[in-house]
């Protein structure tokens, strides 16, 4: 598989890459608060902040039809508690990556002409 087609091939794609990632580290960074001990229940809190975030960055950076699934998915995912793992904007990007640079499909051979007598 080639990293083009996780990654993207234009500038603009790499971008939408690196945000995606950096949007699933914020989301899963309400974890933080268990570690911290009593401040779980404020960072579980966050989530419902940053959902709607998610879910507008998932739409106007795709402009597709089918980022209105995924952005109902994340922002869905970032609300249920214990989600917050599932890096589903990192998943969306490779999923509009492979469907954009998915490699060209074999044209069939058509046979070669006969002469005319």
């Amino acid at each position: 598989m080639a990293i083009d087609r996780i990654i993207g091939r234009t500038t603009w794609d790499r971008v939408r890459f690196v945000i995606s990632v950096g949007m699933d580290v914020l989301g899963s960074s309400s974890y933080l608060g268990y570690l911290l001990g009593p401040g779980a229940a404020a960072t579980e809190g966050s989530d419902v902040a940053f959902a709607p975030i998610q879910s507008v960055y998932l739409l106007l950076a795709y402009h597709r039809w089918d980022s209105i699934p995924a952005a109902i998915g994340g922002g869905l995912e970032e609300l249920l508690p214990g989600t917050d793992i599932i890096p589903s904007c990192t998943m969306y990007h490779i999923y509009v990556m492979r469907q954009r640079y998915a490699e060209e499909p074999q044209q069939p051979q058509l046979p070669a002409a006969t002469p005319a007598k």
